[in-house]
C-alpha cells in the first residue's frame, strides 16, 4: 500500500487552489481557502524544548472537516495526471462504473 501518514504535509498549496478553480469552484471559496492555508505559523516541540515560531508555506491544516475534502482534491488531481502520464504503458485502466479505480487489478 502508499504511505499516507504526511500526506497532508507535502500538498502544494498553490496546486491545490489551482485544482479547485479547475474543479469550478468559486473565486470567494477559492479565496476561503487561500485565506485557511495562508499565514500557518508553527513551533516544534523537542521533549522540553520549543522552537521559535515559523511560518509555513507547504502542507495542508488538519483536523476540521474541510481537510479531508481538500485532500481528496488534490488526490483525485494526482490520480489524474497519473492516468495521463501512464495512457500509453495502459491505456485502458480498468475503472468501476463510478469511475472509481478498481484496486484489485493493480
Amino acid at each position: 500500500g502508499i504511505d499516507m501518514s504526511s500526506a497532508f504535509d507535502t500538498i502544494k498549496r498553490s496546486v491545490l487552489l489551482d485544482l479547485l478553480r479547475d474543479a469550478g469552484c468559486s473565486e470567494d471559496d477559492i479565496k476561503l481557502v487561500r485565506y485557511l492555508l495562508s499565514n500557518t505559523k508553527l513551533k516544534i516541540k523537542i521533549e522540553k524544548t520549543v522552537s521559535d515560531e515559523f511560518i509555513v508555506s507547504v502542507g495542508a491544516f488538519q483536523g476540521d472537516s474541510l481537510s479531508g475534502n481538500l485532500f481528496t482534491v488534490y488526490l483525485a488531481g494526482a490520480l489524474h495526471h497519473l492516468r495521463a502520464v501512464t495512457m500509453h504503458i495502459r491505456p485502458n485502466p480498468p475503472i468501476s462504473d463510478q469511475l472509481l479505480p478498481l484496486e484489485w487489478e493493480y
